[in-house]
């Protein structure tokens, strides 16, 4: 439609029959300007030429609040050619005859989808203030219209209103409670909207600073001790030793495994590839394993690859939903397409994170897997080798 009535103003102005109504400039960047050469009032157009007031009116947006309906400007044009002249008849040539005919057609096919698609009631804003003036953002609106511009003394107001938010000591949620209570609406109310202004202290929050806070130190501590057990090993020498010379002082050397005796707990063998280091300790092995279905390990081992072919894998969101489900977790919509995870159970420790169902396509990609992985491992502490696969009866 966009299309078919640009088309129209293309080629109106340069037709015989009105070509005399437009002016054309000069041909700049390989089009050619034109307008109106008088700026006649619309109605007179009406009165005076009824076919070019029809013209005129099926051009520009289809879809502009104010533009007539153009299966009625379709009507308006065929009565009128029924009653005009032969010569006004004869003022639309093949081309626009033409062109009108694909935008009817064109007209029709948009109406045929849009019959099939549920449609918008307009209503009167006399009704909706009547009937829907109880909606606290009505009331808001009602107390306090929109402005649309901001006068000097509306600034003055401003800017006094910062300097006293910058100089508060009284806390904001109770000064935005008495802003509340001046609007008129109920402690209920009031409450709701002062939700986000509680969430610094939640216990849902301060949950998730004390488990951020550990698992900082705990990076901290694992990199210390890594950084400890990469250094050279170092055997201590007596005294008698030191005074020999420097040469013999911190010389590292190769430790071997005695075949009788106990072994010193401080010295390890090492192989010649680490000659001169200890290696580092194997990672700690989980205490207790979650023994989790078929389908729920295949979404895991997307989540925390260790083969080319688990880091390449898609994942479906509901198999996702149905694997959290099986690990302890519980699932509730959070409003549009945040899903909230919640960890459930007698033994759990709580605490909940919100993951984004894909859209259009419900489809995990793998880069989408592995930052959900990160962000498990982050919070409750979720690693591939704490989960076991359960075993085929």
């Amino acid at each position: 439609m966009h299309q078919q009535s640009r088309h129209l103003q293309a080629v109106i102005p340069q037709r015989r029959g009105f070509s005399h109504f437009w002016e054309h400039g000069q041909i700049k960047n390989g089009e050619i300007t034109a307008r109106r050469k008088a700026n006649k009032d619309i109605t007179k157009v009406f009165y005076e030429d009824p076919l070019d007031w029809g013209l005129l009116q099926l051009q520009g947006a289809p879809d502009e609040p104010r533009r007539y309906d153009h299966a009625m400007l379709f009507n308006f044009l065929d009565d009128h050619l029924s009653k005009c002249t032969a010569a006004d008849r004869a003022r639309l040539d093949q081309i626009i005859f033409q062109k009108l005919s694909d935008y009817a057609a064109i007209h029709e096919l948009l109406v045929s989808v849009r019959m099939h698609r549920p449609l918008n009631t307009n209503r009167e804003l006399d009704d909706v203030l009547e009937n829907e003036s109880h909606r606290k953002q009505w009331r808001r609106q009602l107390v306090e219209p929109h402005r649309s511009h901001m006068s000097e003394l509306d600034e003055r107001e401003m800017t006094a209103a910062l300097e006293e938010f910058q100089d508060a000591v009284m806390p904001i949620k109770s000064r935005y409670r008495v802003v509340m209570d001046k609007r008129g609406l109920s402690a209920s109310e009031a409450e709701e909207d002062l939700e986000i202004l509680s969430l610094y202290n939640s216990q849902e929050h301060l949950r998730a600073l004390d488990v951020e806070r550990e698992y900082i130190v705990a990076s901290i501590a694992e990199a210390e001790q890594s950084a400890q057990n990469s250094l050279p090993l170092r055997i201590q020498q007596n005294s008698d030793e030191h005074q020999k010379g420097p040469k013999q002082e911190n010389k590292a050397i190769k430790v071997k495994a005695k075949t009788r005796g106990k072994e010193p707990e401080s010295v390890q063998p090492v192989s010649e590839a680490t000659e001169g280091q200890i290696p580092l300790a194997p990672p700690e092995e989980p205490s207790t394993k979650v023994v989790v279905k078929a389908s729920t390990f295949s979404v895991l081992c997307t989540m925390f690859p260790a083969q080319n072919e688990e880091a390449t894998k898609t994942t479906d969101w509901n198999t996702f939903v149905q694997a959290m489900q099986d690990t302890g977790f519980s699932a509730r919509n959070g409003g549009g397409s945040a899903v909230v995870f919640e960890r459930v159970g007698e033994s759990s420790e709580g605490g909940k994170i919100i993951f984004h169902k894909p859209h259009p396509v419900a489809k995990i990609d793998p880069i989408m897997s592995r930052s959900m992985g990160k962000r498990m491992s982050k919070w409750f502490r979720w690693r591939r080798e704490l989960f076991s696969l359960e075993p085929q009866k």
